[in-house]
């Protein structure tokens, strides 16, 4: 295990990495202070090296990236969203291919959204350390300590993978994630679109036409400052503020005073900024006014084919030993009981596993009985 802070050892350990046809990938980073996620190490693990690699300290991670996105390589990840973000901010494209240790979990009746170290102490009986968990990964020097806990991420990573696929293989599920990792390489999936920055407010639900198109102008200003000073949201304009700007529709800065979302410091920095965003909300047509989808109430006969729906999920969860969130949530089953055929569950394995038999119970060709004290499926 090693720690790479120059550029001719980086050179040398993505050579050695590139060897292999798995590597095991995690990153640590602190996003508190800053819209970006500030990236303070990347480890990598081959089964015979395991490295933290400090961008902070090199000039040039051109050999990291050719590795990341050289297509014989699989990068393993576990819940790697996160991790696939800050490639997709740092590269402007994401690696590929990738699979999730986590949907491999839950694809094995680990639960919905295990942790690392839970799959690590499931699969290898490791317990690993958390008394690194709150570290600040920008900050330097880095202790052995630090370096240890964040190595051994993929350390024990690349030990587990083959254990999570022999378990697929053994259950016939070796492809059944096919699609799911596919999804996390999608470029769309991580580009920033402050159009619809709106709905990412909190506190919006009882606004509707002019309100939301206020909403939705200052949303968007929100988001772009906060890309352009690198700043998190909250620090340029709290959610708060943003729905008081909407139900005041304010005219002039005196308005802000009276509210207490909005402080001495917020007027005298930003009021008369404030004040012209909501009058070019005001002044959005009325074709260019946000909709919320709200949720309109099942009949009781929806509902009672919802509760159908729902058994049968649990039914085809328990005979795959998969967590029932995993296959379908009840709010899905909801938009399939109204029409709605573009949901995860009527594709790829879930379909597989469940999403048919959903389908063929709404369309009447299938049914549920009790059978020796057991729900039973017949199709």
């Amino acid at each position: 295990m090693q720690l790479v802070t120059d550029d001719s050892a980086l050179r040398d350990v993505c050579a050695q990495l590139g060897l292999h046809t798995v590597l095991a990938v995690d990153t640590e980073f602190l996003r508190e202070r800053t819209y970006y996620a500030q990236l303070g190490l990347i480890q990598i693990a081959s089964e015979d090296l395991a490295c933290a690699i400090d961008p902070l300290a090199l000039n040039n991670l051109d050999p990291l990236k050719d590795l990341m996105f050289n297509p014989a390589i699989t990068k393993v990840m576990h819940a790697g969203s996160q991790d696939m973000e800050i490639f997709y901010d740092l590269w402007g494209e994401l690696p590929a291919p990738v699979q999730d240790t986590q949907l491999m979990g839950a694809l094995l009746g680990l639960g919905e959204q295990i942790s690392y170290s839970n799959l690590i102490h499931s699969i290898l009986d490791v317990q690993l350390e958390k008394d690194q968990t709150r570290t600040d990964w920008t900050q330097r020097p880095l202790t052995n300590k630090q370096i240890d806990y964040a190595i051994h991420d993929v350390y024990y990573l690349i030990r587990a993978y083959p254990v999570l696929q022999q378990r697929l293989s053994d259950l016939g599920r070796a492809n059944w994630l096919d699609e799911d990792f596919a999804a996390l390489s999608d470029n769309a999936r991580y580009e920033v679109d402050a159009d619809n920055a709106w709905k990412r407010v909190k506190g919006i639900q009882k606004l509707s036409g002019p309100k939301l198109a206020i909403v939705k102008v200052i949303a968007r200003w929100r988001e772009q400052e906060a890309i352009s000073r690198n700043k998190p949201r909250r620090h340029i304009l709290s959610d708060e503020a943003i729905v008081a700007l909407a139900q005041m529709a304010p005219v002039s800065v005196n308005q802000l005073q009276s509210r207490r979302e909005f402080s001495d410091h917020i007027i005298k920095r930003l009021g008369h900024r404030l004040i012209e965003l909501a009058e070019e909300g005001r002044a959005l047509p009325e074709s260019a006014w946000p909709v919320l989808n709200k949720k309109q109430r099942l009949s009781p006969n929806q509902e009672a084919i919802t509760d159908a729906l729902a058994a049968i999920v649990k039914v085809c969860a328990n005979r795959d030993s998969i967590s029932v969130n995993s296959l379908c949530s009840r709010k899905s089953l909801e938009k399939l009981v109204r029409g709605d055929r573009d949901l995860m569950v009527l594709q790829g394995w879930r379909k597989a596993s469940c999403g048919h038999y959903l389908l063929e119970f709404i369309e009447g060709t299938s049914s549920i009985t009790v059978m020796d004290e057991k729900l039973t499926l017949e199709v």
